[in-house]
């Protein structure tokens, strides 16, 4: 019979450890989980703001070259237009141009919401009809 209480003594203390153990592993186990979780739900919140700012971008971009446009229309009427800035209907682009002989370096900006895009043209204006050489996107 002693053999037997001696078990149990053993049992009983053994019981704690093996709770502890699978505890321990339970909580590492929820602990990686919640990180994960975490991490994926701060990555698809990334991924919508990264989709926000990719369209707000083409808008200013569609501006841009609206203004653009509207550059190359005046420049066809007069060679020497020279603008500080282009007025569309619902906005405005910064311009400035630099008149190497023939040829015109135009400069557009467009910022809108915190972006800003900018295009540089070359056009030869000796030509008929006016002649781009060059558009560059920064």
């Amino acid at each position: 019979m002693k053999s037997n209480k001696l078990q149990v003594t053993n049992h009983k203390v053994e019981q704690p450890r093996r709770g502890m153990i699978l505890f321990l592993t339970l909580l590492i186990l929820g602990v990686t989980a919640t990180a994960v979780v975490l991490l994926l739900a701060q990555s698809s919140v990334n991924g919508f703001l990264s989709i926000d700012e990719q369209a707000k971008s083409e808008q200013v971009r569609s501006e841009l070259f609206g203004c653009l446009d509207e550059v190359l229309i005046h420049f066809y009427a007069d060679s020497n237009y020279s603008p500080t800035s282009v007025d569309l209907a619902s906005y405005t682009c910064v311009a400035s141009v630099i008149a190497n002989g023939t040829e015109r370096t135009v400069t557009l900006t467009r910022t809108n919401s915190g972006l800003t895009r900018r295009v540089v043209v070359v056009l030869n204006t000796n030509v008929t009809p006016l002649t781009v050489s060059s558009v560059l996107e920064q």
